[in-house]
Parts: C-alpha cells; sequence; structure tokens
C-alpha cells in the first residue's frame, strides 16, 4: 500500500529468464499511483512491451548511450574457441599470449567463465602457476574488492580480467582489445 517507487533492474534480463506471470503477479499486487524506472542495458521488443504495461501512457524513455557510438560489441574482435577440456588452459594460454605480443603495452584482455568458481580458480592458476597478473571479477569477491577491481582495470592502459557474467552487462570498460 506504501510503494511509491519499483525498481526494475536489468528488465530485459528479467523477461529473457521467464518472469513475466511473476512480474505480473507483483503489480497487480501493487498501488496503481507509483513511479516506475526499467532499467536496461538492452531495449528489446519486451522491454518496450513491459514499459507500455508497468508505466504511465506519457512515460519518458532516457538513452545513456550517444548515438554516433557504436555499441561495445561492434568495436571489439570477439572469439569462440572450442576445445577439448585437457586442451583449454593451454589454448586459452595461447589466445592471451599472442593478443599480449599484438598489442603488448596496449591489450586489454576480458575473459569470461561460466560460473564464478571457474573464474576464481583460473585468475589463481593463471597467478600462481604460470606468474601472469590477472584482474579476478566474480561473485565470489566482496563487492569493495569487485569495485576497485573494476576501477583498476577501467584505468589502467593494459591488462587481463577473468570474470564470471558479473562483468558481462552493465559495464563499460575503455579500450578493451579482445574479449
Amino acid at each position: 500500500d506504501q510503494t511509491s517507487l519499483l525498481v526494475l533492474d536489468e528488465c530485459d534480463r528479467l523477461l529473457e529468464l521467464g518472469f513475466q506471470e511473476t512480474l505480473r503477479s507483483i503489480l497487480d499486487y501493487l498501488p496503481e499511483q507509483r513511479r516506475n524506472l526499467l532499467l536496461s542495458a538492452t531495449v528489446t521488443q519486451g522491454v518496450q512491451d513491459m514499459c507500455g504495461r508497468v508505466c504511465s501512457p506519457a512515460y519518458r524513455f532516457v538513452d545513456c548511450v550517444e548515438n554516433a557510438e557504436a555499441p561495445t560489441a561492434e568495436q571489439v574482435d570477439q572469439e569462440v574457441v572450442v576445445v577439448p577440456p585437457l586442451m583449454i588452459l593451454t589454448s586459452l594460454f595461447h589466445v592471451l599470449f599472442e593478443e599480449m605480443q599484438k598489442n603488448q603495452y596496449t591489450h586489454k584482455i576480458m575473459v569470461f567463465f561460466p560460473t564464478a568458481r571457474t573464474a576464481a580458480f583460473f585468475s589463481s592458476l593463471f597467478r600462481k602457476q604460470l606468474r601472469m597478473q590477472v584482474y579476478e571479477m566474480h561473485s565470489r569477491r566482496e563487492q569493495r574488492e569487485r569495485e576497485t577491481t573494476a576501477a583498476r582495470f577501467g584505468h589502467d592502459r593494459c591488462g587481463v580480467m577473468f570474470s564470471s557474467d558479473v562483468s558481462a552487462r552493465g559495464m563499460d570498460y575503455p579500450n578493451v582489445t579482445l574479449v
């Protein structure tokens, strides 16, 4: 009854993950008179439809990306390499080494792993066994550590970040050369 503000962060992900019915139930429970904020890095048709259901007809769309700016995904080389499990470490090392040789003083590489545990494992392995400095970003790290890591990686001229999906959305690091 006293709710005056509804915030749906990453609303495109909520829709993607099948929470439409749950969201409808929540919306039916909330008072009609409230402010709504729907936040999304990706404005899909589903997000636009959600705006039509959740917001008043006079809702305002705020785009934080300049029209002239190309999406990050179009500016960065991205590679998918399928290798047998026993070759993952060797293959990853070679891909990283090649990029670091090509852009010796300006390489900025992001490597995504499927889980926080996998990101932590490979971060430790590369640091301790291969003596390679890597930034480590995943949900098992304290929020303060993640913020510090994100700021350092964003500011530094070169580096390698091993991350779970915690960095995949909503983060924009400048000058990334390889994902």
